[in-house]
């Protein structure tokens, strides 16, 4: 099966259960292609080794990965972090449809929320099925740690989270705390799956 990862985190960075899941896959006879950013979490700086440029090609574990340009930041500004996710997602969907090549469904992790974006776009365009893994709910944790006061923003984000739900063809959360997404039936833990 050709399985297509979309997270905007994947190593060097740490980003340990995306790894875990692609070398598993790719042990049991699985092509795995990763569409993510060039490594700069946790501080929003460019890792060593790596340069930005309009998409670079990887392979980690036996696994594709696909480096696409991104605004670098991690700091408590929400507008720059907002510019960190909303770059990725527009670099995900100009070039990710393009170049991931082939796939039989896509495994897409969230946060952040706006990976929603380009999964539902590369879903359209490559006519691929996408599973939702679902780490923190957002708005909710927007609003839990202050980066986000705006109603507007909040319901814009809101309304973004319901449209990337009802798109996926599953959802997979965490913890069992996160079943309680409204509106979704078919959630499952990830500890269960």
């Amino acid at each position: 099966m050709r399985i297509l990862f979309l997270s905007q985190l994947y190593p060097p960075e740490p980003a340990t259960p995306r790894h875990s899941l692609a070398r598993s896959l790719v042990e049991r006879g699985h092509s795995v292609t990763a569409v993510t950013g060039f490594p700069n979490y946790p501080l929003g700086r460019i890792y060593p080794g790596y340069r930005q440029r309009m998409w670079a090609w990887d392979e980690i574990g036996g696994a594709r990965v696909l480096r696409l340009p991104l605004f670098p930041d991690h700091s408590r500004s929400a507008a720059r972090r907002a510019l960190c996710y909303l770059s990725f997602a527009l670099s995900a969907c100009l070039l990710g449809p393009i170049l991931c090549g082939p796939a039989d469904v896509m495994w897409v992790w969230h946060p952040p929320l706006t990976t929603a974006i380009p999964a539902r776009w590369i879903s359209l365009l490559r006519r691929v099925r996408f599973v939702y893994e679902i780490q923190d709910m957002w708005p909710e944790t927007l609003a839990a740690t202050g980066m986000v006061r705006s109603r507007l923003i909040l319901s814009l984000v809101a309304w973004l989270g319901k449209l990337a739900y009802s798109s996926a063809a599953a959802i997979v959360v965490s913890s069992p705390g996160l079943k309680c997404i409204p509106g979704i039936k078919g959630v499952a833990d990830v500890a269960s799956t």
